[in-house]
């Protein structure tokens, strides 16, 4: 299905998630998420957890999946009020209102370094997620170049609201802990250009890290 502009677009300018390069590392990201399940014959349910203004939800709609997001921020939810996405005003580290084995498909874009309980959180998920669910984890990689030549001015340690910061190791290890086979991993850089410094991304110093786990 081609990608739909309405999607996207929005009355209020909040921020400008126009840019090519954002809407083209989400479409990557659900690229991958439909290549590991495949063509269902019935509607697949989607959760994203720290949802936000549902940028990343409201393109998986328009792709076809169900869709639920859960939120710490009321105000951001309510620009999904007027959508076909269901809504959950929560506290992922307090549990999901979600019952067991309900879901399809568990994202998780840029916030597990926020949580001070990971652990639990990768709990629920392990708990909300069907047999064979796909689990999306994406966060700053601790083991980025850009950490070791700017430090204390990398973008991972310049938000104050970044409690834990994870390497390739250590976030495996955490979603194994789970009852999560690793599906793949990678280190791509978030600055487009250097996307293209092959054996850089290849030794694992890219600035982001991408998980894909299945849950046994």
């Amino acid at each position: 299905m081609k990608f739909d502009e309405k999607y996207w677009l929005f009355e209020e300018k909040v921020r400008d998630y126009r840019l090519e390069s954002v809407k083209k590392c989400y479409e990557e990201i659900l690229s991958e998420i439909k290549t590991m399940t495949g063509s269902p014959k019935r509607r697949l349910f989607m959760l994203d957890i720290g949802c936000g203004y549902g940028y990343f939800l409201r393109i998986c709609f328009a792709y076809g999946f169900k869709c639920a997001g859960i939120d710490i921020s009321k105000y951001a939810l309510e620009r999904l009020k007027n959508t076909l996405i269901d809504v959950m005003l929560a506290d992922a580290q307090s549990g999901f209102p979600l019952k067991s084995n309900s879901i399809d498909v568990v994202v998780m874009l840029e916030v597990i370094e926020h949580l001070e309980k990971p652990t639990k959180v990768a709990k629920e998920i392990s708990r909300v997620l069907k047999t064979n669910g796909i689990l999306y984890i994406t966060t700053p990689n601790r083991n980025a170049l850009g950490r070791l030549m700017l430090r204390h001015k990398w973008y991972g340690f310049l938000d104050k609201t970044h409690r834990m910061l994870f390497t390739p190791s250590s976030l495996c290890s955490l979603i194994e802990k789970e009852g999560f086979n690793i599906i793949k991993i990678y280190e791509p850089f978030r600055v487009p250009l250097l996307k293209h410094i092959g054996i850089v991304s290849r030794i694992g110093l890219g600035g982001q890290i991408r998980l894909m786990a299945k849950k046994a």
